[in-house]
């Protein structure tokens, strides 16, 4: 009996765990679908006509670029600067971009279509441009598809390969030139494991290494030797052993299994990669190439990536498609240094793409549309990460120095420019980075990884002393003269002033020449200087000049001392409402504060606007809150109002500043 109740309670625990279990499980957080995509890794990219797609690891399609026929599949007409998610469309393994429109391969098999279809590329029975994904038609067990200007390849799992779009110049290989809105199978062509689409031709890789094309051979794309065109498959010239192959828009590469490249077609901007301008209608191998794992033909240039993840790149370079930062075609391959580490790369109209093993995407060249995905439609010479931002802060030091232009926020691989231009009296000395010179040119170019603090340095040709301030020390407890000068023993010494630096101190620094003119820089924060100013001890005379809009130069006369005597000047102005506050005795001085409304006099009427203030129903000027500060506390509060008040009924003498 025991033992059958031990059992039922056993059996019954457990079946209280498993409950609890499920619960806790349906009860934890799942990430959002946004959340779940922040997270996962761009696997493969395709470079289009105008626009770009790339597939997650999580099976989800972002496409960005030129949009006017729907070619993102966002269900919008509008172009995208940026990625943007392709509706309705998931669990997808493969992707390719052609002109104007976009396939994708789900992991069921299935083909899906979306963009322009004047042709019927799209394969769904019709000729209707689509802005989100349609299936195409009668299509199944697909393992590999192919966008090319205006028709469709897809191989399916049984080696056959089918077709549809446009058929002008036979390039569906079914021995019409008849368009087709509807797949159709590819005649007399089995064992087919890769194809690529081009521009009116198509080429495919059988499963013996054999590369067989059909279609538009004007500039010998079909490699058969010939320049006519065929509307049925024809194996190119005396090639084996091909992986892989990649059709351009009027040029082919192809990809053997020792790692070799072979190229045939057009060669105008050196795509072909022979170290010529020479056409050929039949392969030719691209020299000093070796170890190659993937390739990509675009419009007018070609890419291999490497067994190391090195990139290289030749043909057409108008717009900085090779990623090279001189914009000139090449007619060899060129590594690119700036980027390493691919995994996966397409060229497209003008641009490239790449990914990273770290999963990280850039492109560069052509950006019209927003081709590269980086937020701008500036073409780049060199590769830009899509997504990764960097900002680059410049200061000037000391601040007076000059001006600094180019900061700001960088695509990251993005090429930066800083420029430093010295202002009236300084020289440009170096950039530098926490402490650290980085380069001694005025305009500094580098790629940005990072963000980025930039100093540039100026030394002044007058030799500036320093000056630190103290915050809320009146002015007025200055009362041994207007102007202070002093002599310093020699320009590296610095000097402490007390006084309120947002209020009323002008300061002036500089030194003493052969002709016996002191030259200063100004710090005046009102900005408000007199344009002549006299002082009574020491005897000297202080002219300002205005040399340019926010730069004032003043000369001092009646100095003492020999050539190159170094300087601090400090210059304080007259306070508005009580006139000069170093004139008089002290005991004036302190007659003027808490004297709030220039009476002459501190009376009720100054404890009243003084109240006021603290209540904050009346703003005080600047001048009236230092008269009003009598306690020194650096603010105008209750003790002010209650000390002002016993001014004005006679119950003290003097503040106690």
């Amino acid at each position: 009996m025991l033992v059958g109740s031990f059992k039922q309670g056993l059996k019954a625990m457990t079946i209280i765990l498993l409950v609890t279990a499920v619960v806790l499980s349906l009860l934890q957080v799942q990430p959002s679908t946004a959340e779940a995509r922040d997270t996962a890794e761009i696997r493969g990219v395709s470079a289009g006509s105008g626009h770009s797609l790339a597939y997650r690891t999580d099976g989800s399609v972002a496409a960005w670029g030129y949009n006017g026929y729907g070619q993102l599949g966002d269900g919008l007409r509008t172009d995208s600067l940026r990625p943007k998610e392709t509706r309705d469309l998931e669990s997808v393994i493969d992707v390719s971009a052609g002109s104007g429109f976009s396939l994708a391969i789900k992991r069921n098999g299935t083909v899906w279509g979306w963009g322009r279809n004047t042709s019927g590329q799209l394969g769904d029975g019709s000729r209707t441009n689509r802005s989100t994904p349609v299936q195409v038609c009668r299509l199944w067990n697909v393992e590999s598809v192919s966008a090319g200007f205006n028709h469709s390849l897809a191989v399916r799992s049984d080696g056959t390969v089918w077709a549809w779009g446009s058929n002008s110049h036979g390039q569906l290989g079914d021995g019409t030139t008849t368009d087709k809105i509807l797949p159709v199978r590819v005649t007399c062509l089995s064992g087919v494991v890769a194809v690529s689409a081009g521009n009116g031709y198509s080429v495919a890789v059988k499963r013996d290494g054999t590369v067989w094309a059909w279609g538009s051979n004007v500039w010998g794309t079909l490699g058969d030797g010939s320049t006519i065109s065929k509307s049925n498959p024809v194996r190119v010239f005396e090639l084996d052993d091909v992986t892989d192959v990649s059709a351009g828009r009027d040029h082919v590469l192809a990809l053997k299994e020792d790692g070799t490249v072979w190229a045939w077609g057009r060669n105008h901007y050196g795509q072909l990669g022979t170290g010529t301008r020479i056409n050929s209608i039949a392969p030719v191998q691209v020299p000093d190439l070796s170890g190659v794992i993937a390739v990509s033909a675009g419009e007018d240039h070609s890419l291999a990536t490497t067994v190391v993840g090195d990139i290289y790149s030749w043909g057409s370079n108008g717009y900085g498609q090779l990623g090279l930062e001189a914009i000139r075609d090449r007619v060899s391959p060129v590594r690119i240094p700036t980027i390493t580490g691919i995994t996966a790369i397409s060229a497209g109209n003008g641009f490239s793409l790449a990914v990273k093993s770290d999963g990280t995407f850039w492109a560069w060249g052509y950006n019209d549309r927003g081709e590269l995905g980086d937020g701008t439609t500036e073409n780049r010479a060199l590769p830009v990460q899509m997504d990764a931002y960097a900002q680059i802060t410049l200061r000037s030091s000391p601040a007076r120095g000059g001006d600094v232009t180019g900061g700001g926020e960088f695509s990251v691989g993005s090429l930066a420019e800083v420029t430093a231009t010295a202002e009236a009296g300084y020289n440009f000395e170096n950039w530098t980075e926490e402490g650290i010179v980085v380069s001694e040119d005025e305009t500094y170019e580098f790629i940005v990884s990072q963000d980025r603090d930039l100093v540039a340095n100026f030394n002044s040709v007058l030799d500036l002393l320093t000056i630190y301030f103290e915050e809320n020390y009146p002015l007025y407890e200055k009362a041994d003269g207007y102007m202070d000068v002093i002599e310093a023993e020699d320009e590296t010494e610095q000097y402490q002033y007390a006084a309120d630096g947002d209020k009323d101190l002008v300061i002036m620094l500089g030194w003493l020449g052969t002709d016996r003119e002191l030259e200063l820089s100004v710090y005046d924060p009102e900005g408000e200087l007199d344009e002549e100013k006299q002082s009574t001890s020491p005897p000297l005379v202080v002219e300002l000049e205005e040399a340019a809009e926010g730069d004032w130069s003043y000369h001092v006369t009646g100095l003492e001392g020999s050539a190159n005597t170094y300087y601090a000047v400090l210059v304080g102005r007259e306070n508005p409402s009580s006139g000069n506050p170093s004139s008089g005795n002290r005991d004036q001085q302190i007659q003027l504060f808490g004297d709030l409304n220039a009476s002459g006099n501190v009376g009720v009427n100054d404890a009243l606007l003084a109240m006021r203030h603290v209540l904050e129903l009346e703003s005080l000027q600047s001048d009236q809150k230092l008269l009003a500060d009598v306690n020194d506390s650096g603010e105008v509060n209750i003790q002010d109002v209650s000390m002002i008040m016993q001014k004005a009924l006679h119950l003290i003498d003097e503040f106690p500043i």
